[in-house]
């Protein structure tokens, strides 16, 4: 991977990303609302050993939004273009919340470029989400929807709002033929449910999970050092 930044175009969309050092590939994906800089204290725990390429996903950071429905399945498929233009035949992928959706689409769309999965508070199914937080996001997508339709200006929002309200569709189906590694984190105050965090587990042969306690959804970002310990050893468990 020569490249330490550049644009992809994909199915409609021109997809932002940078690398950083060299060694295995390691993509780095954010969550609904974010970019790449979300990871920006992150990047040095991983370095000299891997080679991190961070992605703006579709609608988000430098990235085009497009004009086709935005859903994390579209966007595993914007990531996968960026490996295909960097020459990545297989990376681990971590990802965040909605960038934690995206690496799990992944392993189930192109099983043979995904090393393994580190997916930090994701879901499966927006019904992943407590009540209340869905509540609002859906309510904020029919806001947006609303004013989108008076002609007013309101940018991508109908769009990334909805994009929580209609995906993932991941079924128990689909994660049981999951064959990578896979590691799942999140707090026991996180905005995805317990349950649903333990039920993705279960689905997934082989899942690891980790639950911290007290911690909230963006807690990977303030209490990195817990995290970190849990991702590096189960890189270590599998010798990547």
């Amino acid at each position: 991977m020569k490249d330490n930044r550049g644009q992809v175009w994909n199915r409609g969309a021109s997809i932002y990303y940078e690398t950083v050092g060299d060694g295995a590939p390691l993509v780095m994906l954010h969550g609904n609302g974010g970019d790449k800089e979300d990871f920006s204290g992150l990047i040095d725990y991983f370095l000299p050993r891997y080679q991190i390429v961070l992605v703006d996903s579709r609608g988000h950071g430098r990235s085009d939004t497009g004009f086709l429905k935005l859903t994390t399945g579209l966007m595993a498929e914007d990531v996968l273009a960026v490996m295909d233009h960097l020459g990545v035949a297989e990376a681990i992928i971590l990802g965040f919340s909605d960038g934690a959706n995206i690496a799990l689409e992944l392993a189930v769309q192109a099983p043979e470029r995904v090393q393994a999965v580190i997916a930090v508070s994701g879901n499966t199914d927006p019904k992943g989400m407590r009540a209340l937080p869905y509540l609002f996001i859906k309510l904020q997508y029919r806001f947006w929807n609303f004013l989108e339709k008076l002609g007013l200006p309101v940018g991508n929002r109908p769009q990334r709002y909805g994009l929580m309200c209609w995906s993932p569709r991941l079924s128990g189906e689909e994660l049981s033929r999951i064959d990578s590694p896979v590691l799942l984190l999140a707090g026991t105050r996180d905005l995805i449910r317990t349950g649903h965090t333990r039920q993705m587990a279960e689905w997934i042969p082989g899942a690891s999970l980790v639950l911290f306690k007290g911690a909230h959804h963006r807690s990977l970002f303030k209490e990195t050092d817990s995290y970190i310990r849990q991702i590096r050893g189960f890189l270590k468990e599998y010798d990547l």
